[in-house]
């Protein structure tokens, strides 16, 4: 059953979804023409079909949505589970009723082309919608696509680091999209019914489209209910082998597959370890629902390391993001070949269970987000001298107005430390407004500061001085830690750095080290009053660029 996630067919698929994908796409632009006049609707519709339905091209959408179907309904078939996330779920329903859909367009609009060269224009199309009422068939099919497609593009986009900065933009781009061009449809469709009072226009209309009403109706049911056999007789096929290969699978089951500390069960050649386990109903978590885009169906190979399958591209790009060791696979990628022992790295049993049950971004998400680090100098010797429920009340005071000025600004605090804060930005927010909300809750504690010692004055020996570290970068934000301790928190590379440069500030004699990052993400070059250098963090070898401001005198 490997064949079905093999490279080629991936790329098949891919490439098939890309097709449907740019011909939706060019439909939706086709239809926001509506806005204009039905004129501009059927200009648009002649370049349209000027590139689709060329000597050439014009099998290319059909082979794709073909192609696309049937390797979704044969991977569908052949998986050895048929458990599924909330995802895949609306990714699989969305994806069963598109050909049915479909298949109803096109026996009114290509079909009809196809075999009696009947002209379908818009304004037949739209006047046969509004006979039939088909027009609210033609809205659903067109959001069921993009809904559709909006879940495989994401799925696969999500993968890239960098696409969490520009997500907003193409949601939004995503979303106008279809929403244009079904205000298009609209439009032209009011347009239709006003012009379908006038009779020589309606005899117009039929007579450039070329055939009989009554017998484009009885064509175009019968190639739907054609399409419609075919595609329920290849459905019911597909069941039927399935059955007979699982039975034949678990009657001639060869391959060991022990758990450490758990059972030993038996599988066949090909099977991923996630779905051994599924199959024999052992907990497993499995985040994204065993499609290698997470990291929690992990598992430590105890013994047969040459038994699995090789590690392909995807697992082996997820694998070395996480800095796994050699002997760590993913579940979902990793097919038996001979015996093996695992030990799943997320617990099995009630507490994988609950992870199931959880948001996947509990588990860990990479996001491109900027850490803040600051610390108090002064604030250890100011409570040495004090009794500790007049420290605590003036800790409370301080972390109670600095914490008001992270979250006015879209940050999330993460902890306190002693008298320090951890705080993210980013997370509900692109990485640019986040840089630039950062730099602005710096300034903001730093006036906020001067008001606390002006307030303490006659408490102080010297006044209180914030240092601020931030940096910008990739990291995985999720929960860590076990039970009620579990907290939201960063994990990378972005958090050391924002630690160190908060703790650079000492020696350079400044209050807020931000790194060149920040200041690009924020659309600035400079900072008022700043050192510009380049300097070498502890624990680092190469040299980061930072702007600094001097701490002031």
């Amino acid at each position: 059953m490997q064949w079905t996630q093999s490279p080629i067919l991936i790329r098949i698929r891919f490439f098939a979804s890309l097709v449907v994908l740019t011909y939706t796409a060019t439909h939706f632009l086709n239809h926001a023409l509506g806005l204009i006049s039905l004129d501009a609707l059927e200009g648009g519709r002649k370049i349209f079909l000027a590139f689709w339905r060329n000597s050439v091209l014009q099998f290319l959408f059909p082979l794709a949505l073909f192609l696309h179907a049937q390797s979704a309904i044969w991977r569908l078939m052949f998986r050895q589970s048929w458990r599924f996330s909330r995802r895949e779920k609306i990714k699989i329903l969305t994806g069963l009723a598109i050909p049915l859909l479909l298949l109803m367009h096109l026996a009114g609009t290509r079909m009809q082309w196809w075999v009696y060269g009947h002209n379908d224009t818009y304004a037949y199309f739209l006047y046969q919608n509004l006979s039939d009422g088909g027009i609210w068939f033609v809205l659903v099919m067109s959001i069921l696509v993009w809904v559709h497609g909006f879940y495989g593009v994401t799925a696969m986009l999500d993968l890239k680091p960098h696409f969490a900065r520009y997500r907003t933009a193409f949601v939004i781009g995503f979303v106008a999209l279809p929403l244009l061009g079904l205000a298009g449809i609209i439009s032209a469709t009011a347009q239709v019914a006003r012009e379908m009072r006038d009779a020589a226009w309606v005899r117009q209309v039929l007579e450039i489209h070329g055939g009989d009403p009554q017998k484009v109706a009885e064509t175009k049911l019968l190639f739907y209910l054609l399409g419609l056999a075919g595609l329920v007789l290849l459905v019911a096929l597909l069941v039927v082998i399935r059955q007979l290969l699982l039975r034949r699978g678990r009657r001639h089951a060869t391959i060991q597959v022990s758990y450490a500390d758990g059972p030993r069960v038996k599988t066949n050649p090909g099977v991923t370890l996630l779905e051994v386990s599924l199959v024999n109903g052992i907990e497993h978590a499995h985040v994204c629902g065993g499609n290698g885009r997470c990291s929690t169906c992990r598992v430590r190979i105890l013994d047969g390391v040459g038994n699995l399958s090789l590690a392909e591209s995807i697992e082996s790009a997820l694998l070395s993001r996480i800095s796994a060791e050699s002997d760590v696979r993913l579940a979902c990628q990793a097919r038996v070949r001979g015996d093996v022992k695992i030990a799943p790295l997320i617990s099995t049993g009630e507490q994988a269970a609950t992870l199931l049950r959880r948001k996947p971004e509990a588990d860990g998400v990479e996001r491109e987000i900027v850490v803040f680090f600051s610390d108090l100098r002064g604030f250890t010797a100011f409570s040495e001298s004090r009794l500790p429920y007049d420290v605590v009340f003036v800790l409370n005071q301080y972390f109670r107005s600095m914490g008001k000025i992270i979250e006015e600004h879209a940050g999330h605090i993460d902890k306190f430390i002693g008298d320090g804060i951890m705080a993210i930005f980013g997370l509900n927010e692109d990485i640019n407004h986040a840089a630039a909300h950062a730099l602005e809750a710096a300034y903001k504690m730093q006036a906020q500061l001067t008001l606390m010692n002006e307030f303490l004055a006659a408490e102080l020996k010297e006044p209180l001085e914030l240092r601020i570290g931030l940096h910008a970068g990739p990291a995985i934000v999720g929960e860590l830690g076990y039970g009620g301790a579990a907290r939201f928190t960063a994990i990378g590379d972005v958090v050391n750095t924002a630690s160190r440069l908060e703790h650079a500030n000492k020696k350079l004699g400044t209050w807020l080290l931000a790194s060149e990052k920040v200041l690009a993400h924020a659309g600035q070059s400079h900072l008022e009053n700043e050192i510009h250098l380049r300097i070498r963090l502890r624990g680092k070898t190469e040299l980061l660029g930072v702007h600094g401001v001097k701490v002031p005198v």
